[in-house]
């Protein structure tokens, strides 16, 4: 009698330690796979900078702090690039971190900078936004991973404005210019 009721309560309690292992391996795995997919979309990235801009210095900075995950840079101009991949649009905190990033002193030898969502869009921004954050010039961009040109884009767009003399980058009027030409530059590309 003793025994059947030990042997019961030992099948109950194996039972239960088998769904609690399941468990904690289902969240283990999905975390994996995060940091595994995360990985992939930044060493992506990585590779289509470099093809996209094969005379500048590409740097992967995504494991310093605050200072984006790439930085693309010329003579004239330091780019961060701010890579997510999202399958929903990206998230106002991102957005918010990224204006933090662009702000910090740390940072301010960077002029400009562009957020890419590889697979979806990003939240309220439209494709191709532009504004000023801190006196710089960032642009959002939405499904980058069929359209990394995009990025060569932006940077060329920032390269004429920041090669303007005296350019009040907080005047509405500056921007208001700057985007009518980011949507003629983007029509004329695709033709």
């Amino acid at each position: 009698e003793m025994a059947r009721k030990l042997e019961e309560l030992r099948s109950v309690y194996e039972t239960k330690l088998d769904d609690e292992r399941n468990k904690v391996l289902k969240c283990v795995s999905i975390q994996e796979n995060s940091s595994i997919k995360g990985q992939q979309g930044e060493e992506f990235t990585f590779h289509q900078l470099n093809l996209l801009f094969p005379k500048y210095q590409v740097e992967d900075t995504h494991s310093q702090d605050a200072r984006g995950d790439f930085l693309v840079q010329n003579d004239k101009c330091i780019m961060m690039v701010e890579a997510k991949q999202y399958n929903k649009n990206v998230p106002l905190v991102e957005i918010e971190k990224f204006h933090r990033d662009m702000t910090l002193e740390v940072n301010k030898d960077i002029h400009c900078g562009v957020l890419i969502s590889l697979d979806s869009g990003i939240c309220v921004k439209d494709d191709f936004h532009m504004e000023f954050i801190g006196g710089k010039p960032v642009i959002y961009l939405h499904h980058t991973r069929d359209k990394m040109y995009h990025i060569r884009l932006a940077f060329k767009l920032f390269d004429i404005m920041l090669r303007q003399e005296g350019l009040d980058t907080k005047m509405e009027t500056a921007l208001t210019v700057f985007k009518a030409l980011s949507k003629k530059l983007k029509r004329n590309y695709k033709k």
